[in-house]
C-alpha cells in the first residue's frame, strides 16, 4: 500500500478504532431506533456443548504479546483495553482441539480480526474508495503478490501479513488459494459495507437480504475455518472442499455466527449508528422493537441449526462417495470445528465486554 496524499492518514492511522482516518464522509440520516430497557437478550438454542482450549490463557498471553511486537498497542491501558474482550477464549471455544503454535495462530488471528473490524468503525468506513486503498493491496497479497505491501505498512497491515505466512505453511497450493479466495472475500465486504452505506437514505433504506450477503463474508467464518485447518495440522481434501454439501455447511456456519452477533451486538451497534446489522434492518423496516428482533433472529437461527444438522449428515457420507475413505477422520474435523464456532461464539459473545453498549472501542495503531 503506498501513500496516498489525498488521505495521508491511510497510512499510519493511529488512535482509537478508525477516529483517527480524517475523512470526512457524514453518514446519511437514519430512522432513529433504540433497544428495549427490558430486553433479556439473545436465547439461542445450540444442540451441542461449547468446549475451551485448555491452552487459553497461554494464548491469550502470547497473543498480547504478538500484538505489541507489530506496534498494534502502545501501552499499558491500550493492552487493557485489546485484552478485556477476551478474544482469546473466542480463538479458544471455536478450536479447541488446536494446540501449541496452532492454537497460538488461531488466537492471534482473534487478536487481529477485531481491532482491524474497528478501524472501519468511524469515517473510513463511509468512504469506499478509501477503503478500497487499504484492502486492495491486502488482497494482492492473499493471492501471492509478496509485493503489495510495503515494509512501512500500518501495524495491522504487517501484522496481517505475518499472520498469512504462517497460515499457509505445510499446506498445499490447492488449499492456499481456496484461503486466499476466502479472506479476499471477507476483505472486499468491507467495501461493499462503505457503499451500502453511501447509497442509504430515509428513501433508501438498506435492503436485509443485501445485508446477509456482506455479512456473510464480513463475519470471516469461511476463512476463519480454513486457517482451524492449518492450526490442526489437516486438509480437506480438493474435491470435497467444492462440493456442493461444504459449500452449504461454510455458508450456513456463516449465517448462523452472523445471526449470533447481530443479536448480541444489537446495543453496541444502535449505539453507533451502525446499519449493517439484520436486527437493525428488521427495526427500521419493519418496526420492530428490538425484543422482535431479535425474538424473529431466534427462529432464523433455529432454522439454520436444523439445516446444518442435515448438511452435516451428507457430509459424513462423502468420503466414502467421493472414493476418499482417509478423509473420515479429516471431514470428521471439519465438522467438529463447524460445531465449535457455533456453539463457541455463542458462548463467549453471552459475557464478552465486546457487545456492551457503552464499551470503549479497542485502541490500536491500525
Amino acid at each position: 500500500m503506498t501513500r496516498s496524499p489525498s488521505h495521508p492518514s491511510l497510512f499510519h492511522p493511529t488512535g482509537l478504532g478508525t477516529s483517527a482516518a480524517h475523512i470526512t464522509v457524514a453518514r446519511p440520516a437514519r430512522k432513529e431506533v433504540t433497544a428495549d430497557a427490558d430486553d433479556s437478550g439473545p436465547r439461542f438454542r445450540v444442540p451441542w456443548p461449547a468446549r475451551l482450549n485448555p491452552e487459553v490463557e497461554q494464548m491469550r498471553r502470547r497473543s498480547l504479546q504478538w500484538a505489541e511486537s507489530f506496534g498494534m498497542v502502545n501501552s499499558a491501558e491500550e493492552v487493557r483495553l485489546l485484552d478485556e474482550p477476551r478474544f482469546d477464549l473466542l480463538a479458544g471455544y471455536a478450536n479447541p482441539d488446536a494446540r501449541g503454535l496452532g492454537a497460538q495462530l488461531v488466537s492471534d488471528w482473534m487478536f487481529w480480526y477485531f481491532p482491524f473490524d474497528d478501524w472501519f468503525d468511524g469515517p473510513l468506513g463511509d468512504d469506499p474508495a478509501a477503503v478500497r486503498a487499504v484492502v486492495e493491496p491486502m488482497i494482492r497479497f492473499a493471492y501471492g503478490d509478496s509485493g503489495a505491501l510495503p515494509l512501512l505498512s500500518p501495524p495491522l497491515v504487517r501484522a496481517f501479513a505475518d499472520l498469512c505466512g504462517r497460515t499457509r505453511m505445510g499446506m498445499s497450493p490447492t488449499w492456499q488459494s481456496r484461503f486466499a479466495q476466502d479472506m479476499s472475500k471477507y476483505l472486499f465486504s468491507y467495501s461493499l459495507e462503505a457503499a451500502m452505506r453511501r447509497g442509504l437514505t430515509e428513501q433508501n433504506p438498506p435492503n436485509l437480504d443485501h445485508v446477509i450477503e456482506i455479512r456473510r463474508d464480513a463475519i470471516a467464518i469461511r476463512p476463519s475455518m480454513a486457517y482451524g485447518e492449518s492450526a490442526e495440522g489437516r486438509e480437506l481434501a480438493f474435491p470435497l472442499a467444492l462440493s456442493e454439501t461444504f459449500h452449504q455447511i461454510r455458508k450456513v456456519c456463516a449465517d448462523t455466527v452472523v445471526v449470533q452477533n447481530d443479536a448480541y451486538s444489537l446495543g453496541k451497534d444502535l449505539h453507533q449508528g451502525e446499519v449493517s446489522n439484520q436486527a437493525v434492518v428488521l427495526m427500521s423496516r419493519d418496526g420492530m422493537t428490538a425484543k422482535e428482533a431479535i425474538r424473529e433472529l431466534e427462529r432464523t437461527h433455529d432454522r439454520l441449526i436444523t439445516q446444518y444438522l442435515d448438511l452435516e449428515a451428507i457430509a459424513r457420507t462423502l468420503p466414502r462417495d467421493y472414493g476418499l475413505p482417509e478423509q473420515t477422520p479429516i471431514v470428521a474435523g471439519y465438522l467438529s470445528n463447524s460445531r465449535c464456532w457455533t456453539s463457541g461464539n455463542n458462548a463467549w459473545s453471552r459475557n464478552t465486554k465486546r457487545y456492551t453498549v457503552h464499551h470503549q472501542t479497542t485502541s490500536v495503531a491500525a
